[in-house]
């Protein structure tokens, strides 16, 4: 058996590791994505669009009211893609994936943050 066709990931529930043959995984992340009602395929990717537009936000309407640090803390000067995995759901039938959206990086998460 080669380990590199496993994908070794948590389980949705409980602090249990699934071991997934690679295709299997992928397959189901293709049902979740494929689903038009709850996702929308995107002809470009923007992310530096709304950095932008996001860090004239902040100026516009922090810059004034916050101190120098906490503006730094949360003005973002980059950004990367958010990344989307599964969680096996393995006390379902078929074990069903659980989408998860890792906004870690991404433009707004240090703002986020500071809000929540």
């Amino acid at each position: 058996m080669k380990l590199h066709n496993l994908v070794i990931v948590k389980a949705d529930k409980g602090q249990t590791v699934v071991i997934m043959y690679k295709t299997v995984y992928v397959e189901k992340m293709h049902v979740i994505l494929n689903d038009r009602s709850k996702f929308v395929e995107v002809e470009k990717e923007e992310t530096l669009t709304y950095l932008s537009r996001f860090q004239s936000f902040l100026y516009r309407n922090f810059k004034s009211i916050l101190s120098e640090s906490e503006y730094k803390e949360i003005y973002p000067s980059a950004s990367s893609i958010p990344v989307m995995y599964g969680l096996p759901k393995i006390h379902k039938t078929g074990s069903p994936l659980r989408p998860i959206l890792s906004m870690v990086g991404c433009y707004n998460h240090a703002f986020a943050q500071w809000i929540g």
